[in-house]
């Protein structure tokens, strides 16, 4: 820096009562002035430059450089409108957002399913389903599913039901030619609103 130009200012500040007692010593010390030197250059405008910024630790190797984005406007002008304003806020979750899964077989008790604490398969008291490698009674319109579905339509009219039928994924490729991959299971989404 030349002679006679002012250096840049810098926010150093130290309270008088601070710097007495020995609290702050160890900061005035890192900038290798005594108390005396601070406080004169304070007097004089010449405030001491703050010690250099340590550099920002490097990124992961393969992370992904994200520029920052060339704002005009900070993102809160766009939300004038009552749509835009209920589409970025945020997040709420309510009771109705949950799907409540219901386990139902054909057995006469209620037994617990040991991957969901609190949940149960239902019992339904009617003869057992006969397993097929067709995969049959899952397009039975008398089946377990099509009834229980049918039990909860007329008792919940306005229930939305998902069902998954467990069917095998060959049964599932030899009945509808739908290619999906070997290790999963068909899952049908039902809306029968």
């Amino acid at each position: 820096m030349q002679q006679g130009l002012p250096r840049p200012l810098h926010l150093f500040a130290v309270r008088a009562s601070d710097s007495h007692n020995g609290n702050h010593a160890g900061l005035l010390h890192k900038l290798g002035l005594s108390d005396a030197e601070c406080e004169a250059a304070v007097v004089a405008s010449n405030v001491p430059e703050a010690p250099p910024i340590p550099p920002k630790p490097a990124s992961l190797v393969g992370t992904p450089v994200v520029p920052s984005l060339p704002l005009n406007r900070r993102p809160r002008h766009n939300r004038r409108m009552p749509v835009l304003r209920e589409a970025f806020q945020e997040t709420t979750i309510s009771p109705a957002n949950f799907v409540y899964p219901i386990f139902i077989h054909e057995g006469e008790e209620d037994t617990p399913t040991g991957a969901m604490p609190g949940c149960y398969r239902l019992r339904w008291r009617h003869e057992l389903v006969q397993e097929s490698s067709t995969g049959n009674e899952a397009y039975n319109d008398n089946g377990l599913v099509p009834r229980s579905i049918r039990l909860l339509k007329d008792k919940f009219p306005d229930l939305d039901m998902y069902d998954n039928l467990s069917q095998k994924i060959e049964d599932v490729m030899t009945a509808k030619a739908i290619p999906f991959p070997l290790d999963g299971e068909y899952t049908s989404f039902l809306n029968t609103g």
